[in-house]
């Protein structure tokens, strides 16, 4: 169950986010220090409890979607070393206190690059206690948000469809492609599970999908898992499109539930009946 937040914390967190999100120290607040409303009564700006520049003098894009641990709030963000199209973006983590706004530890460990915009929502399905899993493409790491420190960090063969793995227990679970022939270099999607404390992992199922039109390297594809835990079996259920023609934006599309724990099917593949076609104005040049 989640922990109620303090009146402090939520008005700290609204302003941290705005304050973060337009990248600049002198805010609207600092002009208005009132609470001002507007002709309904509905409060429009509220004064500051903290303000905090944490750009250094760098160019830092902080994406809006903070986690609360204890007494902190942090903050996801990207480090550019210079603002132009396609610069490499670092993955960061910034710990504010949230009373204060003081600096607790910043984590740019794992510099190759996360699209933290994605992976950081609000439902935090990548986070257990003090354990947050990051990963982007073949890339994987997990951070402490005691410290900020970095637990484990692995790269793997094959890639990620998406960014959504999933927390539940003390595993994570991700959609991952992986070469079946090396010599074909076609791919297939798998279900994968992973520990939270360290780098294993293991394949659990390779999704159903058909072979009918083979479209750069894949069939088809399954981005998000879903996995919960009913009747103390913990179970996936997966959605997966197979490619028809996506030259014309024609998918089919289908669905398994796989109880992990018994390791058998609650029900094998059901394909929808229909496809997934582009509107009737569409030229069919563009690929879904």
């Amino acid at each position: 169950m989640m922990k109620k937040r303090s009146k402090q914390a939520v008005i700290c967190e609204c302003f941290f986010m705005l304050l973060l999100f337009s990248g600049c120290k002198e805010t609207f607040y600092k002009e208005n220090p009132e609470i001002i409303t507007d002709e309904n009564g509905v409060v429009t700006s509220i004064p500051a409890i903290w303000e905090k520049d944490v750009s250094e003098g760098r160019y830092i894009w902080v994406y809006v979607a903070p986690m609360f641990h204890k007494d902190r709030v942090i903050v996801p963000g990207g480090l550019r070393e210079e603002i132009v199209p396609g610069a490499n973006e670092a993955g960061m983590l910034i710990a504010l206190d949230v009373a204060t706004g003081e600096e607790a530890w910043r984590w740019n460990d794992y510099v190759e690059g996360y699209d933290f915009e994605e992976i950081s929502s609000k439902e935090q399905l990548n986070r257990k206690d003090n354990v947050v899993i990051y990963n982007e493409n073949n890339r994987f790491c997990a951070v402490n948000l005691d410290n900020g420190t970095t637990l484990w960090k692995d790269k793997r063969e094959g890639r990620s469809n998406s960014n959504s793995l999933q927390v539940v227990g003390e595993h994570y679970y991700f959609p991952f492609k992986i070469e079946r022939d090396k010599n074909t270099e076609v791919t297939v999607n798998v279900l994968m599970r992973g520990s939270i404390h360290s780098p294993d992992h293991e394949q659990l199922i390779e999704v159903p999908i058909e072979r009918i039109q083979l479209f750069g390297d894949f069939y088809g594809s399954f981005r998000v898992p879903h996995v919960y835990v009913e009747n103390g079996s913990t179970k996936a259920f997966l959605a997966f499109n197979e490619n028809l023609n996506l030259y014309k934006g024609q998918s089919l599309f289908g669905y398994i539930s796989y109880d992990i724990t018994a390791q058998t099917y609650d029900f094998e593949k059901v394909r929808l009946p229909d496809t997934a076609a582009d509107d009737p104005g569409d030229d069919g040049d563009q690929c879904r």
